[in-house]
């Protein structure tokens, strides 16, 4: 029970922690994709608006004049004698950068003992700038500032014309008030077709060329659409837009990569999930607080019902179930004690019903014993009926066959020779019933241990009852487990032959070694057994559909033994497959296997 309030809470806990993590880090997914789809329009603005005058006409460049003067100051190195003057190159070289090659751009420097005593003189100068509109449209912005050691004034000027693209620090300049709607914005640079380097924005100084990754160039210039790629280890995505004012004309197309610095997404996605997991966990501990208190205020109840119950599972069913609080242990309580005293009742009633199974146990007993007294009697009056009759009319049947054969001999016609030889043959059968009936009375009373048995001697003796017979036996030295009757076996078999094969029937008797058991062949070139009858001939007053007589219980009486043997017997043709050409009666027994 506490296992289970555990579970369902701790399972229900983490799932709703788990649906607020994946909400939470959706939102903040979507918010991050959002900054970062607003940062990339005004790039893709800047870019579009390099070669549209409108976007920069009568702009103002002179706070960024003096930021780019102030640059240089603060790097300024004095010459190594009064004779020389400064190295302007670079600073005229990132001024043309920055505005174009559309502008003019120019750098002087000017000994302060050439300038009026205001200026060189006053320790308060500041750096200060010019704008003014020419006659022919264009804007010159002009800015002024001191060397810090006083000697030069500084003059930089820079002429944009009337026709002509936007320049650079334009474009710089997007990029300075797109990093500070996207602070994690690392950088962006603007790339021909050709894949080369044509400005970075986040840092225009930047002289180092560079050229776009032909894989990454080819795939957009292919789908020309932006493409996005995302490192997971430095969780950096680089944006790669697709910029083509012209709609088709690769001359000005642009190809912008954007790199943004993801890892501030990362560490509030964790923090989200560190916090959820603590709520979790917090969750569960409560949860099995909660349990615990639930499983005891049940549980007590319950322990008090559980230990009453097992005094009265112990014998004692007049002890009372204790009252405890709560109504459905009330109701609990009143069906226990109710189903104990319906038990107390049933026990009464199992004990009255015993005592009169065991009255009716003992007739039972001594009317079995006396039935059974009854059948031993009747049992031992029927085999002395058998005995008496097996013995009697053996002996009637040997008179009759001796009076029988002795007037077939004499001096007859030959209708009364041919009754001579019926009745000769019915007195035969006579015989045969009385053995068979004496073999199944030893086959179901007698069952003798097997013992070892030489298979060659049984075969023997049974063929030379049979001299008028041609029967083709090679002989074996097997020896096989069995018992006195295994002779009825062969005995029957060759009866069986002689009996539907006619006058002049052979028969061949074979013993093939099989491993652990040996089978044993009685083929005859009689008429043989059909198909459909070769099961049916060992069932009980089954005879086959020859003229011959018989009592159908020959083969019965032979797959007996050979079960009893532990073998297997079965009707088969002399040739395969050829039933009309002679039968096959085959059975195995169990080699005998001397021991050490």
């Amino acid at each position: 029970m506490l296992f289970f309030v555990f579970l369902v809470i701790s399972v229900t806990i983490g799932f709703l922690s788990t649906i607020s993590y994946l909400e939470v880090r959706g939102e903040i997914v979507e918010a991050y994709e959002e900054v970062m789809d607003h940062t990339d329009e005004m790039i893709r603005e800047a870019v579009v608006l390099v070669n549209r005058e409108e976007a920069y006409r009568g702009r103002d460049y002179s706070t960024e004049m003096v930021a780019i003067l102030d640059t240089y100051v603060t790097g300024y190195t004095p010459p190594p004698d009064n004779a020389s003057l400064p190295d302007t190159r670079p600073l005229e070289e990132h001024l043309h950068r920055l505005f174009g090659e559309n502008t003019a751009t120019s750098v002087h420097l000017t000994r302060t003992t050439e300038v009026a005593d205001i200026v060189r003189y006053s320790s308060h100068f500041q750096p200060t700038w010019e704008v003014r509109t020419n006659s022919d449209g264009s804007v010159t912005t002009s800015a002024y500032d001191l060397t810090p050691d006083g000697s030069y004034l500084l003059e930089a000027a820079v002429i944009i014309p009337k026709q002509g693209g936007i320049p650079a620090i334009y474009q710089q300049d997007i990029v300075t008030k797109a990093r500070e709607v996207n602070p994690f914005m690392e950088s962006v640079r603007v790339y021909d077709t050709a894949g080369d380097l044509v400005v970075d924005l986040t840092d225009p100084m930047n002289t180092t060329g560079g050229t776009l990754g032909p894989e990454m160039l080819q795939q957009a210039l292919t789908t020309r659409a932006d493409v996005a790629v995302m490192d997971e280890e430095t969780h950096r995505m680089t944006r790669y837009l697709f910029v083509d004012p012209d709609r088709g004309t690769d001359e000005n197309t642009r190809i912008v990569e954007v790199t943004y610095n993801l890892q501030e997404r990362v560490d509030h996605i964790n923090a989200v999930k560190l916090f959820n997991i603590i709520t979790g966990v917090l969750g569960v501990l409560f949860g099995a607080l909660v349990a615990l208190a639930s499983s005891w205020y049940i549980t007590r109840p319950v322990d008090a019902i559980v230990e009453d119950v097992g005094i009265i599972a112990r014998g004692d069913l007049d002890h009372r179930i204790r009252a405890t609080k709560g109504i459905e242990f009330a109701r609990l309580e009143e069906s226990v004690n109710m189903m104990v005293g319906r038990l107390k009742e049933t026990i009464e009633k199992l004990r009255e019903s015993e005592e009169q199974v065991r009255e009716y146990s003992g007739d039972l007993e001594e009317m079995v014993d006396q039935r059974t007294g009854q059948l031993e009697v009747a049992n031992e009056e029927a085999n002395l009926y058998i005995d008496i009759l097996l013995h009697d009319i053996n002996n009637a049947n040997t008179v009759t066959l001796s009076y029988l054969e002795f007037l077939k001999e004499s001096d007859l016609s030959d209708d009364q020779r041919e009754y001579a030889g019926k009745a000769l043959a019915g007195a035969h059968k006579s015989v045969e019933i009385i053995r068979n009936v004496g073999t199944i009375r030893k086959t179901y009373e007698k069952r003798t241990d097997l013992a070892p048995i030489s298979l060659d001697r049984v075969i023997r003796e049974e063929v030379a009852l049979h001299p008028d017979t041609r029967i083709r036996y090679d002989g074996t030295d097997i020896v096989v487990m069995a018992d006195d009757l295994l002779g009825e076996v062969v005995a029957n078999l060759i009866g069986n032959s002689r009996k539907h094969g006619g006058d002049g029937t052979e028969i061949r008797i074979a013993v093939a070694d099989r491993g652990d058991k040996v089978e044993v062949s009685v083929e005859d070139t009689g008429p043989g057994i059909t198909d459909d009858l070769k099961d049916a001939v060992f069932e009980r007053f089954r005879r086959g559909k020859s003229t011959a007589s018989g009592t159908g219980l020959g083969l019965h009486i032979c797959r007996s033994l050979v079960t009893w043997y532990g073998g297997t017997i079965r009707a088969d043709d002399r040739v395969a497959g050829r039933p009309g050409e002679g039968a096959a009666i085959r059975f195995t027994l169990r080699k005998y296997q001397e021991t050490d």
